[in-house]
């Protein structure tokens, strides 16, 4: 009996080193693992626009300033917003017997360098500049439309009747990935009074097109180089022949002189 019982003791030591062998071999650093360290972000919706973000229709990476009354800025801000569109100055005409036909002028932006000092004015067509920067997977497409809200018309209300507008050689640019762009629906188009709104872009819900900041330019400079878009598109030396004012014959005639103003509204719609 007595040998019986030392062996049971022996066997129970046995079992010990064995249950404690791998914490041990842990101890000494024999026995390897991994631990993960958790890495945790918060998303939340951006803003553009408030006239803080103007860039180069040409290139957009690069931002520019204007001089007064070469672009209007949007003062409000959103994720879903126009934040900028060229001023159309047309300039003098004059009283006839013959149809008005003169074209805007270019927009003159100023690029700024990487120190923020901003350079020599140079032309570029007349454009309009948007963002799509909201959050969520179903807040996706959009579409970018045109409409002469207002004709021509002075102090006196007096009105340049029938007159039009027409939009040539529009190219769509953007930094955005291409494949992502939404389609430029029309590089040509007429505004009148009565004709309604034209749709120029449309972004795509289902494809989830059109996030990003983008522009549409009407005339391109004339140090353009197609090459250098990802769609080969534009064409040099525009920029001063892209837009024009048409102010029919029968108004020509009998114009009182005077300041005349007219509103193109862009507006830039959600998909619902």
């Amino acid at each position: 009996m007595k040998i019986q019982q030392v062996l049971t003791t022996v066997a129970i030591a046995s079992l010990g080193l064995v249950l404690l062998a791998p914490s041990a071999l842990a101890a000494t650093g024999v026995v390897g693992g991994d631990l993960p360290s958790a890495g945790t972000v918060t998303v939340k919706e951006g803003e553009a626009g408030g006239g803080e973000d103007k860039k180069d229709p040409e290139d957009p990476d690069k931002e520019v300033e204007t001089d007064p009354g070469e672009v209007t800025e949007n003062p409000d801000t959103g994720s879903l917003i126009i934040q900028a569109v060229s001023n159309l100055r047309f300039g003098d005409i004059k009283t006839g017997v013959t149809a008005q036909t003169p074209f805007a002028k270019p927009t003159l932006v100023k690029p700024v360098d990487d120190s923020g000092v901003a350079g020599a004015a140079v032309e570029r067509g007349n454009y309009i500049q948007w963002a799509d920067i909201r959050g969520g997977e179903t807040n996706f497409g959009y579409t970018l439309s045109a409409a002469l809200t207002q004709q021509f018309i002075n102090d006196a209300d007096a009105e340049l009747t029938a007159s039009t507008i027409s939009f040539n050689n529009g190219m769509m640019n953007s930094s955005a990935t291409y494949a992502n762009w939404g389609n430029l629906d029309k590089t040509s188009f007429v505004l009148s009074e009565d004709g309604g709104s034209q749709n120029v872009v449309t972004a795509d819900k289902g494809t989830k097109q059109g996030k990003g900041e983008y522009f549409v330019e009407f005339g391109q400079s004339a140090g353009w180089d197609a090459a250098n878009h990802p769609n080969a598109a534009g064409t040099a030396d525009t920029a001063a022949s892209s837009v024009q004012l048409t102010v029919p014959k029968a108004t020509a005639s009998t114009m009182a002189v005077g300041d005349y103003e007219g509103i193109v509204t862009w507006t830039l719609a959600a998909t619902l």
